[in-house]
């Protein structure tokens, strides 16, 4: 405190009586009122400066000064960009402080005048109305003394040292150097204590229920306070949370929920998020955080909450993956919550799961060839087949083949159904014997027809025994009506037959594979037809995306389906690059064409091309015509949405040199409207030179 400050009398200066209660706003805290001191300070100044020494805390600011509405409850210039608002925060705080025993003089210099608030024992209407008791009604009181400061404002108060740290550790501009208030979105913080709610870097309030704090944007969250700015109103503060974590990529972050999910420790409501995450950038983040959260290697799945109406299939399958080192993720999250996270962290539903390792291991069996196997398995298997199909009809098994090791069942086992395929898998071993055999098909057949009739298949599961049932009940039935033997056997390998006695029943017959005829490959078929009509940058794109994907598959072993789910995309933006649609095409629902610059580069990252090249090759094609349906519309500049991808895919043709970056003033010239379009797509040479320098450079 200066020196004038304390040898100036009280009775020389001019009191103010406030007519307000010092029990008004009783949830202030001291601290809460030095903070208001000093977010009005840092409204006027943003570098204003406070400091504390020798027992007194210093606010000082280059602002305007204090004006007259001051002390008018209510009155405010306070714009939706400063954090005051109600025209109350410097008379509240200057009660709050009066009030508190622990603080010593409190004294507020600004241009013109000085004043100092206490809390006095009279009455503001002494002599017009009665007072009940022989002391007036406790009151804030300001006292006016004449000053001479020219600019700013300058507040000291007497306070411990305690007090004042507690203060600035709630105002973000002074405990956070270089400090920037959010503009558009609350920002998630994970320093400090959690559960600090603020507003433009201002402590508000807090909630202990948060495992982070926020910090939100004075534009958006000041309107949404009380009159004593201490709360958020509830709902709002629900929409700012989940909205800022929604579109939070922070790695740091999203590795703070994700490792409290995986936990099995409580997550608010407030902070289950999970459901409402769509931007492609953040998505991507939380399968980075999978690759931090899991163990390498370790295969995993979730449950997708249907236990109880799949009832013992459910539990079934969750054993039979268990059994193959497949585990289970689990949260104590709401089950869709806990679905939208395994989602988003790329772990598979169970059913999904029981596909996918069902096709792993069927790609690890070791099939023999019909010709290596020796003459009597061959005629063991060839007699099972026959019999099979002429008691129970000609679908009643798919494709039969022999192998000698499976990763699934192991050296032992006698045989494998896979559902993946519909192939019934049987031992070599098991082939020596015509028995065993002919048991086994019937075991595999059971499983076959479980699996078709959509019920449980497993071992031991209701589904397989009642298929067991019918099929031996059916056999039996068979060999009674057929005891004369008039059943004819239609064996179709002539060399395991030849020099032996064929079996009763049978007969010989032309050569012809027991399977089903291989069906057309529709798909490979409507590729054609669309590449047919494609433009040539979009075919010449397709074909080159085309090949570096199988390369990628057959090197990883992974369906598109997987690779794609490994940049957190689904298939259907592969197959719009790779069985693409001529210029204009819209699909009703879905996806018609890919802008969005950051999925255009996570696949060309996938199969090792330049974003720039596969964007421009994909949109370029339709750039002047798209979204417009006039014909006058072909030669006007690209549309806005199309520049800022643009932009970036030229960014990405200049990193990489050489013949790419010739081409960036022709695309620009195109972008601009100055290249003549033509039908016949003379114009679209630059797409086309950088097609051909990827090709090359990938040879």
């Amino acid at each position: 405190m200066s020196a004038t400050q304390k040898s100036v009398p009280r009775n020389e200066g001019i009191s103010m009586p406030f007519p307000i209660s010092p029990d008004y706003v009783k949830k202030w805290t001291t601290p809460r009122a030095i903070v208001e001191l000093i977010a009005n300070a840092l409204d006027e100044d943003s570098e204003a400066a406070v400091s504390w020494a020798e027992g007194v805390l210093t606010i000082e600011d280059r602002g305007p000064g204090i004006a007259q509405d001051a002390f008018v409850l209510g009155a405010s210039s306070k714009t939706s960009q400063q954090i005051g608002q109600f025209g109350e925060g410097k008379k509240l705080a200057a009660l709050v402080l009066a009030r508190d025993p622990e603080i010593g003089e409190i004294w507020f210099e600004t241009v013109g005048y000085t004043f100092t608030p206490s809390i006095e024992n009279r009455s503001p209407l002494d002599g017009i109305v009665p007072m009940r008791g022989e002391k007036g009604a406790a009151t804030l009181v300001y006292t006016l003394y004449p000053g001479e400061r020219t600019t700013g404002t300058k507040i000291t108060i007497q306070c411990p040292k305690r007090v004042a740290d507690d203060a600035v550790a709630r105002v973000l501009h002074l405990a956070q150097p270089g400090y920037i208030p959010p503009q558009d979105q609350a920002r998630v913080m994970l320093d400090g204590p959690p559960g600090r709610i603020f507003i433009g870097g201002i402590l508000v309030s807090t909630d202990p229920r948060l495992s982070a704090s926020y910090d939100l944007p004075l534009g958006l969250a000041k309107g949404d306070q009380n009159r004593d700015r201490t709360i958020v109103d509830g709902s709002a503060l629900d929409h700012y949370l989940i909205q800022a974590l929604a579109g939070c990529s922070d790695p740091h972050v999203i590795d703070h929920f994700v490792t409290l999910a995986l936990a099995r420790k409580p997550i608010t409501p407030q902070e289950q998020y999970f459901g409402k995450v769509s931007d492609y950038n953040v998505k991507l983040a939380f399968l980075s955080a999978a690759r931090r959260a899991f163990p390498a290697g370790v295969r995993l799945y979730y449950s997708d909450g249907n236990e109880n109406v799949e009832g013992r299939a459910g539990m079934e399958d969750g054993a039979w993956l268990l059994d193959r080192g497949v585990l289970m993720v689990e949260t104590e999250l709401p089950p869709y919550q806990h679905r939208s996270l395994m989602e988003l962290l790329g772990v598979e539903r169970r059913h999904t799961a029981v596909k996918t390792e069902t096709r792993r291991r069927e790609s690890k069996t070791a099939w023999v060839p019909v010709g290596s196997l020796a003459a009597a398995q061959l005629q063991n298997l060839d007699y099972a087949v026959a019999l099979f199909r002429a008691t129970l009809g000609p679908e009643s098994i798919g494709k039969v083949r022999a192998y000698s090791q499976s990763e699934d069942i192991g050296c032992g086992s006698a045989g494998k159904y896979y559902t993946g395929t519909d192939v019934i898998g049987l031992h070599q071993k098991t082939l020596t014997d015509r028995q065993a055999t002919i048991a086994t098909l019937v075991h595999e057949a059971a499983h076959r027809k479980a699996y078709f009739e959509q019920s449980t298949y497993s071992d031991r599961s209701s589904g397989f025994e009642k298929a067991l049932e019918e099929i031996g009940a059916k056999l039996l039935s068979l060999c009674m009506t057929l005891a004369d033997g008039k059943l004819v056997l239609e064996l179709t390998e002539p060399t395991a037959w030849e020099g032996t006695v064929l079996p009763p029943g049978s007969r010989l017959t032309s050569p012809k594979d027991r399977t089903p005829a291989v069906k057309p490959n529709r798909k490979a078929i409507e590729r054609s037809k669309l590449l047919h009509v494609a433009p040539e940058p979009r075919r010449l794109l397709a074909e080159l995306l085309h090949a570096r994907m199988d390369q990628h598959r057959a090197s990883t072993g992974l369906s598109v389906t997987r690779l794609m789910a490994g940049i957190a995309l689904q298939p259907t933006y592969w197959n719009v690059l790779d069985c693409p649609h001529p210029v204009g095409w819209r699909k009703s629902q879905g996806v018609s064409c890919v802008i969005d610059y950051d999925k255009i580069t996570a696949i060309a990252g996938l199969v090792g091309l330049n974003p720039g090249v596969v964007w421009l090759a994909h949109m370029a094609p339709e750039a002047p015509t798209y979204n417009r349906c006039k014909p006058e519309d072909k030669n006007r500049p690209w549309s806005i949405v199309l520049r800022k991808p643009l932009a970036r895919a030229l960014a990405d043709l200049e990193r990489a040199g050489g013949v790419y970056v010739e081409q960036i003033p022709l695309f620009r010239a195109m972008a601009d409207g100055q290249t003549h379009y033509d039908a016949d797509g003379t114009w679209l040479q630059p797409v086309l030179a950088l097609l051909h320098a990827e090709a090359e450079r990938l040879r």
